[in-house]
């Protein structure tokens, strides 16, 4: 059973490989609209960026939200909340050299967070 409606729940292992091309043409569109919004690291950010291992910080762009966003596919939507991909409790995610960062909730703490993510995406 892919979804269990009693529990509001899907079946994970069933769902997410279908998913993954939606998944993926989204995270690309979020990446998009970072670059092209988004502002550069400061120098303090870049130090940070290359502290934490990022390779070429001076790729990275910040996009200050209200809110995080999530994918208009309701399915997909549903699976990246119930996996923990996705949440209201997030304060940023990151796609690529892109970051989304909320804005009443941005610390140095955060960036720091998500340049590790940066750095992971370059050494995938």
């Amino acid at each position: 059973m892919e979804y269990d409606a009693a529990a509001m729940m899907y079946d994970l292992a069933a769902v997410l490989p279908k998913l993954f091309p939606q998944a993926i043409e989204w995270m690309e569109l979020c990446s998009a609209e970072i670059l092209s919004k988004g502002k550069p690291l400061t120098g303090a950010g870049i130090k940070v960026a290359r502290s934490v291992g990022v390779l070429k910080p001076e790729k990275i762009r910040v996009e200050l939200v209200e809110n995080l966003p999530l994918p208009d596919d309701q399915m997909l939507r549903d699976v990246a909340l119930q996996a923990g991909l996705l949440g209201p409790d997030m304060n940023g995610v990151t796609f690529g050299y892109g970051i989304y960062a909320c804005t009443d909730r941005v610390t140095n703490r955060l960036i720091t967070h998500e340049c590790r993510h940066v750095s992971q995406c370059e050494s995938a």
